[in-house]
C-alpha cells in the first residue's frame, strides 16, 4: 500500500542520488590506498560500449549518474534491487505519490551511509585474513651470477634443487583480506611427515622449510581460523635431491 505524502521534487531527488553518490566516493577514497585506481575509471563495461549513442548532453548525464551509482554499489558491495530504484526515479520525477517520505528517504540512506562508513574504518574488516599466501626465494644461482637482491616468488609449484641430500626453501606466508589486500599473519607451520619435512621455526611469517629425503608430504599453514595446505614431494636427481612444492 502506498503512503499518501507530500510529492517529492524532482530536484530533490537528483540532488539525494548526487549526494548518495558523492558520500559513496568519499568513503572509498578513503579506503583507496595511494596509487590504486578510481573505480569510475576502472568501469571495465565502458571502453567496451558505443558511446555513439548517447546523443544529447541530457542523455549523457542520465547515463552518467547511474554509471557512478553502479559502480559505487559494486566497489562497496551494495545489493540494489533495480526494479525498485526504477520506480523510486519513476515516481519522484513524475511528482506521484511515492512509497517513502522525504525523511525515511533520507533515514534508510543514513543507514546505508553509517554500515559502509562502520566497514571502512572497522579494524577487525581491516586485520582478519580471509586467505594465506606463501612466497618462496629464488635460490641465487638462477640469476646467473649476478646479484639482484632477494627475488621472491609465488607460483602455483616452486621447484628447487640441492646440492646434497637436504634441501632448504627459505618462505613467507602473508595473508590476504577480503579484497586480496596483505595482511600481517603469524601462522603455524605443521608438517604432515616431520621426518621429512622440517620447519623453523614453526611459527611466524618467514620460515625454512627443510626436505631432508624423497617422498611425499603436506605442510599446513594456519592463522586466525584461516589456513591453507602446501603439497610437497621430493625425489633423488643422482646425488642432488629435486623439490617441488604446490600450493
Amino acid at each position: 500500500m502506498k503512503i499518501k505524502n507530500k510529492p517529492v521534487e524532482t530536484l530533490m531527488s537528483v540532488c539525494l542520488i548526487v549526494a548518495l553518490a558523492g558520500s559513496l566516493f568519499s568513503l572509498a577514497g578513503c579506503a583507496r590506498p595511494s596509487g590504486e585506481k578510481d573505480p569510475l575509471k576502472a568501469a571495465p563495461v565502458a571502453a567496451a560500449q558505443d558511446a555513439s549513442v548517447l546523443e544529447s548532453q541530457k542523455e549523457k548525464l542520465s547515463y552518467a549518474l547511474g554509471m557512478v551509482l553502479g559502480n559505487q554499489f559494486r566497489e562497496q558491495s551494495v545489493e540494489v534491487d533495480l526494479d525498485r530504484y526504477v520506480q523510486g526515479l519513476k515516481d519522484a520525477q513524475s511528482g506521484s505519490q511515492t512509497l517513502l517520505t522525504e525523511t525515511e528517504a533520507r533515514s534508510t540512506i543514513s543507514v546505508l551511509q553509517r554500515e559502509l562508513k562502520r566497514k571502512q574504518t572497522s579494524p577487525q574488516a581491516a586485520t582478519t585474513p580471509t586467505g594465506i599466501e606463501v612466497s618462496f626465494k629464488l635460490d641465487p644461482r638462477l640469476t646467473r651470477g649476478m646479484y639482484m637482491g632477494d627475488r621472491w616468488v609465488s607460483p602455483p609449484t616452486f621447484t628447487q634443487v640441492g646440492e646434497g641430500k637436504k634441501v632448504t626453501v627459505e618462505a613467507i606466508a602473508k595473508g590476504l583480506d577480503a579484497t586480496g589486500k596483505p595482511v600481517k599473519i603469524s601462522p603455524e607451520w605443521t608438517p604432515e611427515d616431520p621426518g621429512m619435512v622440517m620447519v623453523t621455526p614453526d611459527q611466524g611469517d618467514a620460515v625454512k622449510i627443510t626436505v631432508q629425503r624423497e617422498g611425499q608430504s603436506k605442510l599446513k599453514v594456519v592463522s586466525s581460523g584461516v589456513s591453507t595446505e602446501l603439497l610437497i614431494k621430493a625425489t633423488y636427481q643422482g646425488d642432488t635431491l629435486q623439490v617441488e612444492i604446490s600450493q
